[in-house]
């Protein structure tokens, strides 16, 4: 049963003001030094079409990780081709020289008709610890009492593709206007990642989500010899039979901050042909857990020893 929609669509005959020069006029973002609130040198930033109300939200964030902040601007009632009005749209500058630049690196539109996506932005700050600001677009009036959009930082920029979507009806059936405000960038819950805030104004409360922990692992092999010899048969292993062999070195390291993290951890040697095999297992593929603790020290290191197959050796 399709829900009542709680916030009138705009009309087909609504007007806008007009220019004394009888144009309409074009909604602009201008930029103010933060000291003085002059206007700055920055050129001012123009919606590409009309009653589309760009600049409605705004967010800064860096999304490309070069040390200045970029610019985000909804515009929540642009229009997606003839079938999709007011599906809104999410207008991204760069400054790669401290200044931005008038025209959007990447416009990422809206998909659904009346969603208004891009009626509330956030910058996440940093979701999933990679280094790169992230960013969140709300679009209240989407299907099911509205979403959030996540779309995380990368070193090119934002990609025109969420990399999660947040749904009304993953929280509560009874929330509706999901998506209406978004605030985030603060750790509520001290576990070193920053959480969000949203705001659904027809259901009259607010969604309280927290940043589950991503976990990043950083492994090295090393093997010694770094090659081995088909003519060393000082490797004995079972049966009386001489094989040649070596030892394998493993390290992990828990890079991302988390205080205490369990991993399994599966190894497996030659996969393609098959020609290895560890020494204490007999089998070329073993499965281990490993104990990574946050503190910078050498992680989780282990020694296993390999060896040839003899019917490699034979062969």
């Amino acid at each position: 049963m399709a829900s009542r929609r709680w916030w009138p669509r705009r009309r087909p005959t609504q007007t806008t003001p007009q220019r004394a020069n009888g144009r309409r006029p074009w909604r602009q973002i201008a930029f103010y030094e933060a000291t003085s609130l002059r206007p700055a040198a920055a050129p001012r930033l123009a919606g590409s079409s009309l009653a589309t109300k760009f600049g409605f939200s705004l967010a800064a964030g860096d999304w490309d990780g070069d040390g200045a902040a970029d610019l985000a601007a909804g515009a929540p009632l642009a229009h997606d081709g003839k079938n999709a009005p007011d599906a809104g749209a999410v207008y991204v500058y760069y400054a790669p020289a401290k200044t931005v630049s008038p025209r959007p690196a990447l416009e990422i539109r809206g998909r659904t008709a009346w969603a208004r996506f891009g009626h509330a932005l956030a910058c996440l700050g940093d979701v999933d610890r990679d280094g790169f600001d992230d960013l969140a677009v709300g679009a209240p009036f989407d299907s099911d009492g509205g979403s959030v959009y996540v779309f995380h930082g990368r070193p090119e920029g934002l990609g025109a593709e969420p990399t999660q979507v947040l749904r009304a009806s993953d929280f509560d059936g009874a929330v509706r206007g999901f998506g209406f405000s978004i605030d985030g960038g603060i750790d509520m819950d001290a576990n070193g990642y920053p959480d969000v805030l949203v705001g659904a104004a027809a259901s009259d409360s607010a969604v309280f989500i927290r940043s589950a922990p991503v976990l990043a692992v950083e492994g090295a092999v090393a093997f010694d010899p770094p090659e081995v010899s088909l003519n060393n048969r000082s490797c004995s292993v079972s049966g009386g039979r001489a094989d040649a062999g070596g030892e394998a070195a493993v390290c992990l390291q828990l890079k991302r901050p988390l205080f205490l993290a369990a991993v399994n951890v599966t190894l497996q040697l030659d996969p393609k042909q098959g020609r290895l095999a560890f020494v204490h297992y007999k089998q070329n593929q073993i499965t281990y857990e490993a104990i990574l603790s946050q503190g910078g020290g050498p992680g989780d290191v282990r020694t296993f020893e390999v060896y040839v197959l003899v019917s490699v050796l034979e062969g």
